[in-house]
């Protein structure tokens, strides 16, 4: 056996996107627990998700994006992606929350449907 496994020498340096990603897990988990509680149907909670993503949509511009090096397909599948997946898999997350409660839901949040 290595001496790096046998020693469980894990690796403690950190980047900003292992800890974007425990901070995205933990907001999920929140959403998926206050999400069951609220007291409204699923499509408000959804168009209240879509509407303060928009809020921040602007600040997207502070980012350089060269914008003329997308194709018109691009374009489509960009247009495509933030409607339909986003929008409908919210739709989607929270209607079964409502109906089997975030613990059973979770599970089945990663399943490769593929």
């Amino acid at each position: 056996m290595p001496e790096r496994i046998r020693r469980f020498d894990f690796l403690m340096n950190y980047n900003r996107g292992d800890l974007m990603m425990l901070a995205a897990g933990v907001v999920w988990a929140l959403y998926s627990i206050i999400g069951k509680k609220l007291p409204v149907p699923p499509i408000t909670a959804t168009t209240c998700s879509v509407f303060f993503s928009l809020l921040l949509w602007p600040f997207a511009f502070f980012y350089p994006f060269p914008a003329d090096h997308i194709s018109a397909a691009g374009l489509a599948g960009l247009v495509y992606i933030c409607l339909f997946p986003s929008i409908l898999s919210f739709l989607f997350w929270n209607i079964s929350v409502q109906k089997v409660g975030p613990s059973h839901a979770g599970v089945y949040l990663n399943y490769p449907w593929c």
